[in-house]
């Protein structure tokens, strides 16, 4: 039995050890673009700064997000941003793309491994907010009433009225 147990934790950890593995590399690739790459660029989807907002940049045409002026190098460089094309470019920017304003290199292809994972995490989706709820009128009732009770009927009689009455008694 102890040796069953055995195999299906080990079957669990190989199932799940990609998936954990994928995860720390997004969340180091966080970090290293918070130390690398946010002076210029944000991951806010339509927000640039000094350089072009990369949410959702994997698998866009480089150099043709709407909104942000690219260098004619860029804009004409015909290139996709998938993996291998990321991971060449920021291995050096000026060999990959002759003429853009973007000079930096990156030599460790563990470095450029985790921004590019954590970009691929990066949707170009604006993240939703809570849904706004309009506000309710909220009016008082005709009448004399002000209680939030429900109004007793006004034509009881007899046997109902003394229903009505015990009910409300309760």
């Amino acid at each position: 039995m102890l040796q069953l147990k055995r195999i299906v934790l080990s079957t669990s950890f190989l199932a799940f050890a990609p998936f954990a593995l994928a995860q720390d590399e997004v969340a180091q690739g966080q970090k290293l673009f918070e130390t690398q790459c946010v002076s210029c660029h944000t991951v806010k989807p339509g927000v640039n700064g000094f350089g072009p907002s990369l949410a959702g940049v994997v698998g866009k045409p480089a150099g043709k997000a709407p909104g942000y002026t690219y260098t004619g190098a860029m804009s004409n460089s015909g290139l996709t941003w998938d993996e291998k094309t990321l991971d060449a470019f920021l291995t050096s920017t000026t060999e990959k793309v002759p003429g853009t304003s973007m000079p930096v290199a990156l030599p460790d292809p563990h470095v450029r491994s985790a921004i590019i994972a954590y970009l691929k995490s990066i949707s170009a989706a604006p993240t939703a907010g809570p849904t706004p709820v309009a506000p309710v009128a909220i009016t008082k009732p005709s009448g004399r009433r002000t209680s939030s009770r429900a109004p007793r009927r006004a034509h009881a009689t007899g046997s109902t009225r003394a229903r009505i009455t015990r009910a409300s008694d309760l």
